[in-house]
């Protein structure tokens, strides 16, 4: 009977920790580079675009049509875009900034979006500062709509504001919670 008072006892200050450990952690998504951002490539170098592409849709990513690599500014291409434009999916794209060492770093992950335009150019490196991603969700679904942000420290964007449009509604909703 002692044991099973202490483990009621152990139990009770576990699930305390627990709760406070889920606290934390719901408090830590809110965060603008939470939810299905947690994950993003933002960030991670790879050795090649080559490395980037087979560790992302595979060894046999260049016999697949749907996926693409284009040039991400006129000016350079030093920036590409890669993603799947598989049909019936709203595209998940990622730019990638193509160093002289031929490393492949990811710089800006848009999730979902069937449509992207670029808002304001940089002078210095031919690259927008803001970046505006739609989608188009099924019918009786609100549309998603998220503003990414240049930080000129890192070289690489963020979600800055994320929007929900429904019936000629706007509304302004947590970035990390946005595809939930």
């Amino acid at each position: 009977m002692a044991l099973f008072i202490m483990i009621a006892k152990y139990l009770k200050y576990l699930s305390g920790a627990l709760l406070l450990l889920l606290a934390v952690s719901a408090s830590a998504d809110t965060n603008q580079n939470g939810g299905i951002w947690a994950d993003s490539p933002v960030g991670k170098c790879y050795s090649s675009l080559d490395d980037y592409m087979v560790n992302v849709f595979g060894p046999d990513y260049k016999d697949d049509d749907n996926i693409q690599i284009i040039d991400a500014t006129s000016n350079s291409n030093q920036y590409k875009w890669v993603f799947d434009k598989t049909p019936g999916i709203n595209i998940t794209r990622v730019m990638l900034r193509l160093e002289k060492s031929q490393r492949a770093c990811a710089i800006l992950f848009i999730p979902y979006a069937s449509t992207v335009r670029e808002i304001r150019k940089e002078n210095s490196t031919g690259l927008p500062t803001q970046f505006l991603a739609l989608d188009t969700p099924p019918p009786g679904f609100p549309a998603t709509e998220v503003l990414y942000q240049l930080d000129r420290k890192t070289n690489t964007y963020f979600p800055q504001q994320c929007t929900k449009r429904s019936a000629g509604k706007k509304e302004k909703v947590n970035c990390a919670s946005i595809f939930q």
